[in-house]
């Protein structure tokens, strides 16, 4: 383009940020400022602070902030939104002093729930949980009430945590506030009381939703899976299916993972076939893991093997799922079932010398040395050194 106008520079730098590029993001910026006539925007700086904070740069933030957001001569100067991304930045890069200095420096967001959100949302984001609840409860103190954003944040980082104390006092400004019948917020509620392991508690939230989603049942349904709660799991998705709610591909996550977990075998089967013929949903290599595994744990490797057979897609990676029945294989001395695990895996994974080892244990334990030592020769003509110095057949 021989004319790029500040729209043009801003979705370059955007473009770049967005797809995982902010160094580059940075540099154009630098040479925008450099070489041509334009002026900074709004939307370029927006753009330039989200690089740096992806970046965790945040001394170059605090160049755009010395230089424009806080410049007397510019005509951004203490604007709402460009300082609410700096305190996230600098929030997220463990800079704590310089968000809090802005958050009360600045009069024109001192009172605004959406600076406070920013702050108290890099310090989750950072690992800085008990700082972030303790904003929480600050800026209550200054006289700004939390909204439903401020909830949204603050209940995944006490899941993380996790604190049932921390979890009930929340849910009580949740009630108090009256956010209580806001479902994204009591989706929240399920989850965090589940990490805290409150059954109890996620049951009771989920019970208060009248129009219950797809998140809402799936988020209940990981609960009674993360408790051991294999049946509850079963039956709570039986109930599902009988409402318009159609699950969807994590909903039958957490089914498949909780039958994997009590080796419900036969159900984690069925599961997979329904979700295929009865809702559409084509099988990804997390759902298919677990009926993998689950057969492994029960000795079923010739039906495993079938099962990775007819699941290859380009949506699907084998060789975790090749992986699987190979480590299986070695575990039951099951040469037939492990060698042939293992040709896929070499022919889709060559550089990784685990496969190598793997099969010629299997070798070693049914006693073929020459078989497990034409393996280590095959793994050294590619440049793939199982053990540098010596062999898995050294000693006899």
């Amino acid at each position: 383009m021989e004319v790029k106008d500040s729209i043009t520079w801003s979705t370059m730098i955007g473009g770049l940020v967005r797809n995982g590029r902010p160094d580059s993001a940075l540099k154009v910026f630098r040479w925008m400022l450099s070489n041509s006539a334009v002026s900074p925007t709004r939307s370029i700086l927006l753009n330039v602070i989200m690089a740096c904070t992806e970046l965790g740069d945040w001394k170059e933030g605090k160049w755009i902030e010395q230089s424009f957001v806080l410049a007397n001569s510019s005509e951004f100067n203490r604007d709402p939104s460009l300082v609410t991304a700096l305190i996230y930045m600098y929030a997220k890069c463990e800079q704590l002093d310089s968000s809090v200095s802005l958050v009360h420096g600045v009069e024109e967001i001192r009172d605004d729930v959406v600076a406070w959100n920013a702050m108290i949302k890099g310090c989750g984001v950072s690992g800085e949980v008990q700082k972030a609840i303790g904003f929480t409860v600050e800026m209550q103190r200054v006289g700004i009430d939390p909204d439903d954003v401020t909830f949204l944040e603050i209940l995944p980082m006490i899941s993380s945590i996790p604190s049932l104390k921390k979890g009930m006092e929340a849910h009580g400004q949740i009630v108090k506030r009256g956010f209580q019948n806001e479902r994204t917020i009591a989706n929240s509620l399920i989850s965090m009381y589940g990490r805290c392991g409150s059954l109890r508690h996620s049951a009771d939230a989920f019970s208060g939703i009248v129009n219950k989603d797809v998140i809402s049942w799936t988020s209940m349904i990981q609960v009674y899976a993360w408790n051991g709660h294999a049946a509850g799991v079963v039956e709570l998705f039986e109930q599902m299916k009988k409402t318009e709610v159609k699950p969807n591909r994590y909903t039958f996550h957490a089914v498949l993972s909780a039958c994997k977990n009590t080796g419900l075998v036969e159900d984690g089967i069925s599961l997979l076939k329904c979700m295929e013929e009865q809702y559409g949903l084509e099988p990804d290599v997390e759902h298919i893991s677990c009926v993998v595994d689950m057969l492994c744990h029960t000795g079923r490797l010739t039906d495993a093997y079938d099962l990775i057979r007819n699941a290859i897609s380009e949506h699907v990676d084998n060789t975790i799922l090749w992986g699987i029945l190979l480590s299986a294989s070695h575990s039951c001395g099951n040469l037939v079932i492990g060698e042939a695990a293992a040709r896929h895996l070499l022919s889709l994974d060559p550089e990784n010398r685990a496969n190598y080892k793997m099969l010629a244990d299997i070798y070693v334990s049914l006693g073929r040395r020459d078989s497990a030592d034409d393996i280590l020769r095959l793994s050294l003509s590619i440049g793939v050194n199982l053990i540098p110095g010596s062999s898995w057949t050294e000693g006899g």
